[in-house]
C-alpha cells in the first residue's frame, strides 16, 4: 500500500523444468489377511478368536527422491538421511481374543471382554511430506529482514520466482525429512471387559474397563541439530537442557543463501533441520464406564452415565508434516529429541452424561418425542508454557519452571509503550502479580518447584444442557413404511434462561516470556530473566477468561427429516 519493501519475504516454487505446478505424492499398498473363529463351550459361553495380517508397502514412486547433497551429508551422532528410501515389508501381526458369557443362562448377567493387537496407520499428509519437503519437486525460499527481500509488492504471482529456475538437487529448502527405513506403523494392544446386568424395576447396569497399551508410537527427532547441553546456573532452579545459541553452534549443517536458494555452506547463517519419523515404545489409555438405563411407563426413558478415563502419550498429532511431530508437542526436559510421556489433550479424566426422553402420539398414529440431554466434563487440558523459544531450539514448544517462591525468578521491568501492555511494570509488581495467579490456580500451586506437565492443566468443569423436540408429519400413510418429521434442537438450553451457565473458558497459558534467552550460559552465571505474559492488551492476572464466540451462547436449529424403508 506505501510501495515500500515487506520485513521479511517467502515464496514456494516448483522444480519442474517448465515451471509448472509440482505435486508432491506417494503411493501406498496395504495387503491384509484376517482370520476368525467362533467357539461355543456351552449354551452360556462363547469364545472367539481372530489374527489380523498387515503387509504395508511403499512403491517407488517419481515423486520420491534421493536429493544428492542431503545424501552427502552426514548429521548428529552420524545420522544420514536418503530422502528417497522408504520404510521396508515389514508383515504386522494383530491376534485378537474375545469372549461372552451367560453367568446365570438366562441373559441377566452377561460378562464380556477380550484383548488383541490392532495396527492403524500414519496419516498419509505426513508421509507426503518426505518428497514435499526433499526439495526436488519444489522448494520455499525465505528473505528474513526488509534489506534483503526482493522488492515492493507486486500483483503477479511469478514476479520474485528465479529465472531461470534452479536445477533440481543443486539447492535446498531450510528442513528435510523422511520416513525411518525401519518405521513400523502404530500399533496398541488392547484389552475390554465388562459386565451388563438387569437390575431391579427394569434397570439395566453397565460396567467397562478399557486399557490400551502402545506398541509402536510415531515420533519424530531432529538430526540436524546437536545434542543439548543440561542448564547448572548457580542460584537458578530449573536444570533443563538447552541449546547451543547461535546457528554455527546449534546445527549441523549450515546453509548460505543465493539468490535460487539454499546451498551447502561452512560459513553459511542458515542450519539445516534435518527430521526423521521413527517410532517408539509407551503410550497408554484406560477408562471405566459406568451406566444405568431405565424405561418407564407411559413413554418415558433415561439414562445417566459416568466415565473415568486417562491417557499419555508422545504428542497429540498435530500439524501435516515430519517436521511437526518433533516441532510442535510440548516438552519440559528441554532435550528435544527425546521426547517424553505426558497427558493427551483429548482425553478428560472425568465426564457425565444423561438424558431424558417422552414419547407420546398425541396426534393420531404421529409419534412426538422430546428429549433433555446433559453432558459435564472438564473443558479441556492445556498447558503453562513460554512465549518464546527458551531452550534455543528454533521452536516456541518449552514448558514453564514453577517457581516454589520469589527468590527461583527474575522479572525484567516493562516499559511503558511495550506492545501489549497498557503501561508499564516494575519488577516487583510483575511479581507480586505472578504469585498471587499461582496461589489461586489448583495446578500451578500443585507444581511449584516443578517443571509444568504437557497437557497438564485442566480448564473447569461446564455443564451443557440440550433440548430436542420432534413432531411426525405424516406416518405410514397408504401402507407405505414412510415419514415426515419436523425437528427443533437448542444446543446449550441453559444459557438461554442465563448467560452465565454453559459458557467456554479460554486459559490464559502463555504466562512467562523469556527476555535474555540468548546471553544464557548452560554452566554460566547469568539468570534467566522474564516477563509476565499479556492477555486481551493488558499483563495476565488470572488463568481463565470467558471464550467470546458462539461456543458460549446458546443456538437451535430447525428441520425436517424424511424417513423411508
Amino acid at each position: 500500500m506505501n510501495n515500500a519493501k515487506p520485513s521479511n519475504y517467502a515464496i514456494t516454487y516448483s522444480l519442474n523444468p517448465d515451471g509448472s505446478q509440482a505435486f508432491p505424492s506417494f503411493k501406498f499398498n496395504q495387503l491384509s489377511l484376517y482370520i476368525q473363529d467362533e467357539y461355543t463351550v456351552n449354551p452360556r459361553l462363547r469364545l472367539t478368536a481372530g489374527l489380523r495380517v498387515e503387509l504395508p508397502s511403499y512403491p517407488n514412486v517419481a515423486e520420491i527422491k534421493t536429493h544428492p547433497l542431503v545424501d552427502t551429508m552426514q548429521f548428529a551422532n552420524g545420522a544420514r538421511i536418503n530422502t528417497g528410501a522408504l520404510p521396508k515389508t515389514t508383515p504386522m501381526f494383530s491376534p485378537r481374543f474375545g469372549f461372552n458369557y451367560d453367568i446365570l443362562g438366562d441373559r441377566s448377567v452377561v460378562l464380556r471382554g477380550g484383548s488383541g493387537v490392532f495396527t492403524g496407520r500414519i496419516p498419509f499428509v505426513w508421509i507426503v511430506a518426505q518428497s514435499g519437503d526433499a526439495a526436488m519437486l519444489q522448494i520455499t525460499q525465505y528473505w528474513a529482514g526488509q534489506a534483503n527481500t526482493p522488492g515492493v509488492f507486486n500483483p503477479d504471482i511469478t514476479a520474485y520466482i528465479p529465472n531461470p529456475l534452479p536445477e533440481a538437487g543443486k539447492t535446498l529448502g531450510t528442513s528435510v525429512s523422511a520416513m525411518s527405513p525401519n518405521l513400523k506403523f502404530p500399533s496398541t494392544w488392547k484389552s475390554s471387559l465388562g459386565v451388563d446386568v438387569k437390575l431391579p424395576f427394569n434397570i439395566i447396569g453397565t460396567v467397562e474397563g478399557i486399557y490400551n497399551k502402545d506398541i509402536n508410537a510415531v515420533v519424530a527427532r531432529n538430526v540436524g541439530i546437536v545434542d543439548p547441553t543440561q542448564m547448572n546456573i548457580p542460584g537458578y532452579a530449573d536444570h533443563r537442557y538447552i541449546y547451543p545459541g547461535t546457528v554455527a553452534t546449534r546445527y549441523v549443517q549450515r546453509l548460505a543463501v543465493t539468490p535460487s536458494g539454499y546451498v551447502p555452506s561452512n560459513t553459511g547463517t542458515t542450519g539445516l533441520d534435518a527430521i526423521i519419523m521413527d517410532n517408539a515404545k509407551g503410550g497408554n489409555y484406560w477408562s471405566l464406564n459406568f451406566q444405568l438405563t431405565k424405561t418407564f411407563e407411559k413413554g418415558f426413558s433415561g439414562m445417566i452415565a459416568y466415565t473415568r478415563s486417562g491417557a499419555k502419550n508422545f504428542g497429540d498429532g498435530s500439524g501435516d508434516q515430519i517436521l511437526n511431530l518433533w516441532s510442535i508437542p510440548y516438552q519440559n526436559g528441554g532435550n528435544s529429541n527425546n521426547p517424553s510421556l505426558s497427558f493427551t489433550d483429548n482425553v478428560l479424566p472425568s465426564r457425565l452424561m444423561g438424558s431424558v426422553s417422552y414419547t407420546n402420539n398425541w396426534i393420531g398414529n404421529l409419534k412426538t418425542s422430546m428429549t433433555l440431554f446433559y453432558s459435564g466434563a472438564n473443558q479441556g487440558r492445556y498447558s503453562y508454557y513460554y512465549t518464546s523459544d527458551f531452550n534455543r531450539d528454533n521452536q516456541t514448544n518449552d514448558l514453564i519452571y514453577i517457581p516454589k517462591d520469589a527468590s527461583e525468578i527474575t522479572f525484567a521491568p516493562i516499559a511503558a509503550g511495550t506492545t501489549g501492555y497498557t503501561k508499564a511494570y516494575t519488577a516487583q509488581e510483575q511479581s507480586d502479580i505472578f504469585f498471587n495467579l499461582i496461589e489461586n490456580d489448583p495446578y500451578l500451586k500443585s507444581r511449584k518447584g516443578q517443571l509444568a506437565e504437557r497437557n497438564g492443566a485442566l480448564m473447569p468443569w461446564r455443564h451443557q444442557f440440550d433440548f430436542h423436540f420432534s413432531q411426525q408429519l405424516f406416518n405410514g400413510i397408504g401402507g407405505i413404511k414412510q415419514s415426515l418429521e419436523v425437528f427443533w434442537d437448542v444446543f446449550n438450553i441453559g444459557n438461554l434462561f442465563n448467560s452465565k451457565w454453559g459458557v467456554y473458558k479460554i486459559a490464559n497459558n502463555g504466562i512467562l516470556t523469556p527476555t535474555n534467552t540468548s546471553s544464557l550460559n548452560p554452566t554460566g552465571t547469568t539468570i534467566p530473566t522474564f516477563r509476565l505474559g499479556t492477555a486481551n492488551g493488558d499483563i495476565i492476572r488470572e488463568t481463565f477468561r470467558t471464550n467470546q464466540t458462539t461456543t458460549s451462547t446458546y443456538y437451535m436449529q430447525f428441520g425436517l427429516r424424511y424417513n423411508f424403508n
